[in-house]
């Protein structure tokens, strides 16, 4: 625009009034206005809006919606509000062509003409009302909103910018309950509400199509520094109590969460597994249930503890930014705690996992454990001289890996020579085949296998009665490829074989010991603390000749007490009495007949881990 001026006073008068009108138009655009506020403000809140339909401009393919969430405490009658896109206080309205309802009244909450309206009016607490701007279709509807209504007309939301306005009706006229608006443009009406602070307007107004614009946290007292586009993270550094807006929507083209929480609390969730590979990854195996996992927060140096449940999975909801720490563990009041394995297993990952929450969750935070392989059993034989002892041992393993075996001490009383080979026993009979080969190199093993050995004792020829033969065969297993635990796992097994000469029939002692756990009616290979567990001495006389003075011997495993006394559960009749005493640690069942060849009993005691 170009003014001329001249030299008068009217001139100057004109051209004073002419800037003084321009200053008044741009403070009146930008000027805040003192409505009166409804008792509702902060009770029931716009909450999220989607302003650009992701699809086109039919009624059928408009998705635009409002959101109302009720953050109060009681029921509110959603008929007593009013929803426009237009300050009813200054009559600034849309009209026909950019109103939602597509006229100037606003929407009431009860459908009328073509409109549809589903669900209960009366909107409880915590509970969400869905205003769809278009006609209800697949892609139109919140299936957890407990209030749902289609306006059936076109996109009505400007792209540009606009604003919507929530009222309550009362008695005396309109109350203001809640604002909100987005850009810039003709649709955004003037004289906005004094909470509403325009200088975020920008931040709302690039969402892309399909991306709603909303509320953090969900729910709160309405803040124009806390509502951001869907997902964008834009209001992280402006929102004091800030959390991150999702994307619940089961729709790929769109980027809503509407009929459920814009937000929540953030969580850490992982697994507990079986790594029967050993490769230290989570490849859908096994979980280990009840586990201890717990939070240590070094912040407030406070811990949470939580168990595994039958899939190893673990979860720590309700969390706010920061740093952490996560545990595997056992029930513990030291806090941090002192990161442990589960009981018979050890780790291929970390034990102990740091963790940075920034403003989302984090998931597949995942502890990787393998199984400590078992080997069994320690063997008695009484064979005569000149004569062979069999002892039968089974190694099972639980992970891949390498086991190899090697005699690691040998003692006899009197000093001669004995022989001594290992076997592998092919079909896991306990007898010695043609098909059973020598043993004298290491051996690959899948999960789940079990490898059966035969350790076969010669007695010499002049070996006199009451000799004694002793030989320890310890198992050395590489867990996978050996990258991960790199600590072989060692365990050994003693052989007695004694010598009862002058005999033409001899008897020969078979003891196999079990365990099992009581607490949780499984194999007690595996044992956690206070658990109970039972352990079964079976003995038998394989023989074809009688044994005399039997005595059971056994010590109570490190880390458990005895409960009760030990019993003697099976006793033949031969053997007549059974005493069953404890020394210490030790355990001895006495014997005051002769076990008769073929003939087998059963003793047994029952401990707590500690």
């Amino acid at each position: 625009m170009v003014l001329n001026i001249k030299n008068n006073k009217h001139g100057l008068t004109l051209i004073t009034s002419l800037i003084s009108g321009l200053i008044l138009l741009l403070v009146s655009e930008f000027a805040y206005a003192d409505y009166p506020l409804s008792s509702l403000h902060g009770k029931i809140v716009l909450n999220e809006v989607l302003v650009k339909q992701s699809a086109g401009t039919t009624i059928a393919e408009n998705d635009e919606f409002i959101e109302l969430y009720n953050a109060g405490t009681v029921a509110i009658n959603l008929t007593e509000l009013r929803l426009i896109d237009g300050n009813l206080f200054t009559n600034e309205l849309d009209g026909t062509v950019g109103s939602i309802t597509g006229n100037t009244s606003p929407f009431n909450f009860s459908c009328t003409g073509n409109q549809v309206c589903e669900g209960s009016t009366l909107l409880q607490p915590q509970a969400y009302a869905v205003v769809w701007v278009g006609q209800k279709g697949p892609n139109t509807t919140a299936a957890y909103a407990s209030f749902q209504a289609w306006l059936r007309v076109v996109p009505k939301l400007n792209d540009g910018g606009d604003d919507l306005w929530l009222y309550e009706q009362t008695a005396s006229g309109l109350t203001l309950v809640d604002y909100i608006s987005f850009g810039s443009g003709s649709a955004v009406n003037n004289n906005p509400p004094l909470f509403w602070d325009f200088t975020y307007n920008t931040a709302l107004s690039n969402a892309a199509k399909g991306q709603s614009v909303s509320l953090s946290p969900n729910g709160q007292l309405s803040s124009s520094a806390c509502w951001e586009m869907t997902t964008s993270g834009n209001a992280s550094s402006t929102c004091s109590n800030y959390l991150p807006t999702l994307d619940s929507d089961n729709l790929g083209s769109r980027l809503t969460s509407v009929g459920t929480t814009n937000t929540r609390l953030h969580f850490i969730s992982g697994r507990v597994f079986h790594d029967v590979n050993v490769n230290g990854l989570d490849n859908s195996e096994a979980g280990l249930g009840n586990v201890a996992v717990t939070l240590y927060d070094p912040t407030s140096a406070s811990c949470r503890t939580t168990y595994t449940d039958a899939l190893g999975r673990y979860r720590f909801a309700e969390l706010t930014s920061g740093n952490y720490r996560v545990y595997e563990t056992i029930a513990s009041t030291n806090c941090p705690p002192v990161a442990r394995d589960p009981t018979g297993y050890g780790s291929s990952s970390a034990n102990q996992l740091a963790v940075t929450l920034a403003y989302q969750s984090i998931t597949g935070l995942n502890f990787a454990d393998v199984r400590m392989p078992s080997f069994i059993t320690d063997n008695s034989r009484v064979i005569q001289p000149n004569s062979v002892a069999l002892h039968p041992h089974r190694f099972q393993t639980y992970t891949s890996g390498k086991v190899s075996f090697n005699w690691v001490d040998e003692w006899a009383d009197p000093l001669l020579p004995w022989t001594s080979q290992l076997f592998r026993d092919i079909n896991c009979n306990q007898d010695l085949d043609a098909a059973d080969t020598a043993l004298n190199a290491s051996i690959n093993v899948a999960a789940n296998e079990t490898v059966c050995l035969l350790v076969k004792v010669i007695s010499p020829a002049n070996i006199t009665s009451g000799a004694q033969h002793k030989l320890s065969l310890q198992s050395e297993f590489v867990f996978g490829d050996g990258s991960l635990l790199t600590i072989p796992n060692s365990q050994v097994r003693t052989d007695l074989t004694r010598v009862s000469a002058g005999l033409q029939r001899a008897g020969n002692l078979v003891l196999i010991k079990s365990v099992w756990n009581l607490t949780r009616n499984v194999a007690g290979i595996v044992a956690k603390p206070n658990e109970i567990l039972r352990y079964t001495l079976h003995y038998a006389n394989s023989g074809n000749g009688s044994l005399n003075d039997l005595i059971l011997h056994d010590t109570l495993p490190e880390f458990t007490s005895l409960l009760g006394m030990p019993q003697c559960v099976t006793t033949p009749s031969s053997l007549g009495s059974c005493q069953a005493i404890v020394q210490g640690d030790a355990l001895v069942w006495q014997f005051s007949g002769q076990l008769l060849a073929g003939e087998q009993g059963v003793v047994k005691f029952e401990v707590q881990v500690q």
